[in-house]
């Protein structure tokens, strides 16, 4: 009767710590436990998360991008991105890259081109500099955050950097017939 008891006791505590573990998670929606630790910095500044870290560089925006005898156009706007990275301690890569806007909706790296900088090896001491590609709707451009993680399938418990991007007003660009030139990484001093 003893053990019964006990074990009976056992299964009511973890049936209400499940139950309170539950309601915990649902009492914000925007609450997550397993979210990506944000490290916000400055553009033109170095931002370090766990394993490298990076500095924006320079932005642009444009109507068409160049690659080399390729024109791509969009409906959009052309972001492009240009950081410096440096790892921390060992051998890293910047594995995923997003832009966010001040709406919060994210939008990842564009897959219409190759995207030579992500995945490129970083290793200590030695700063690559390279150029992100993304395609967002116009209206969005002007408030962006670049946000950049090692892990390409899951950022969650990880450090994730944050930069915001200075960008005013696009309407110019979008008018302006010539393509942006995307530039391949390249180490740096």
């Amino acid at each position: 009767m003893n053990k019964l008891l006990h074990r009976l006791g056992t299964v009511v505590l973890v049936a209400v710590t499940l139950a309170v573990g539950g309601w915990l998670t649902h009492l914000n929606e925007n609450w997550s436990v397993d979210r990506p630790f944000e490290v916000r910095g400055e553009f033109a500044q170095p931002v370090s998360g766990r394993q490298f870290t990076a500095t924006g560089v320079r932005v642009r925006c444009a109507a068409k991008l160049k690659l080399g005898e390729a024109i791509l156009d969009t409906q959009g706007v052309w972001v492009i991105a240009k950081i410096r990275a440096v790892a921390i301690g060992r051998t890293s890569y910047i594995g995923w890259a997003a832009l966010r806007d001040g709406q919060g909706r994210t939008y990842l790296t564009s897959d219409r081109l190759q995207q030579f900088t992500l995945n490129h090896p970083l290793q200590p001491g030695i700063p690559v500099e390279g150029e992100i590609v993304f395609e967002v709707p116009a209206d969005a451009a002007g408030d962006l955050t670049l946000l950049l993680a090692k892990n390409p399938l899951e950022q969650e418990m990880d450090s994730m950097i944050a930069i915001p991007l200075p960008i005013s007003d696009v309407s110019a660009v979008l008018s302006d017939p010539v393509p942006a030139p995307v530039y391949l990484p390249k180490a740096v001093a």
